[in-house]
């Protein structure tokens, strides 16, 4: 009967021991592996081209919409559960980043708008440093940055009739940069569009009753900004860059 009994003592260690070990195992992957493993068929088209002497290929990643979210962002939740969703969706979006940026170490980064989920909203200007702080923590690239351009989102500058914050554009501008603007790298020139200012000008225009051919813009708008890109002349292959597709089937 003894025996008996420790032999039963023994199968039952090894398989709660076993059983530790899947839940580890189980554990590290969710957290760690499966990152990574979204990646496994991810890599730059370049790799296969036959060299070019005295070329340069650049590699741009381009990401939208991250919205990291704030105490606001669920105002349904209870103070705790809000602050556990912020840490949780912090945790993902920084190992996400992270995996991306290591792995396929771009040369330019592009963000296509909506950086903060509320970041069109009324707050302090030291609410908004440190909701802007979160933001460069998680896509932080370390000892080794490269160029980062961005265009603003619905969620950073507001869009419609709601009642955004009026400092949010200039919050914006200097935090972010330019809503509208172009870049050249490598042969391309970048074109990155307000698109948000894009619908306002629109529905503007509406109103009024002008028609697209005989609209000139806002001044300092995406339409004036468009119209001057066209007159400059070739550019080059363009890659126009815009939060709000321009057209929906």
């Amino acid at each position: 009967l003894l025996y008996t009994v420790m032999s039963f003592n023994t199968k039952s260690g090894r398989l709660r021991s076993g059983l530790r070990a899947v839940w580890v195992l189980t554990v590290i992957w969710v957290e760690l592996g499966t990152f990574r493993f979204a990646l496994r068929d991810c890599y730059w088209p370049d790799t296969r081209q036959p060299h070019i002497p005295d070329s340069r290929i650049v590699r741009i990643l381009v990401i939208a919409d991250p919205q990291i979210i704030n105490r606001h962002s669920y105002p349904e939740r209870g103070p705790l559960l809000s602050a556990l969703s912020q840490i949780m969706v912090d945790l993902n979006l920084r190992k996400s980043w992270n995996s991306a940026f290591l792995r396929l170490q771009p040369d330019v980064v592009v963000v296509l708008g909506d950086m903060m989920d509320n970041g069109r909203a009324s707050m302090s200007d030291s609410d908004y440093e440190a909701y802007y702080a979160r933001y460069r923590s998680i896509f932080s690239m370390g000892d080794a940055p490269v160029p980062t351009y961005y265009i603003p989102g619905n969620h950073d500058v507001g869009l419609g009739y709601a009642t955004w914050s009026l400092e949010a554009g200039a919050r914006y501008a200097s935090h972010f940069g330019p809503r509208n603007y172009r870049r050249t790298i490598g042969n391309h020139t970048l074109v990155f569009i307000d698109a948000p200012g894009l619908v306002e000008e629109d529905m503007s225009r509406a109103r009024r009753g002008h028609g697209y051919d005989g609209w000139s813009g806002d001044a300092h708008g995406p339409v004036e900004f468009v119209k001057q890109t066209a007159s400059i002349g070739p550019l080059g292959p363009v890659v126009l860059f815009t939060h709000i597709p321009l057209a929906r089937p």
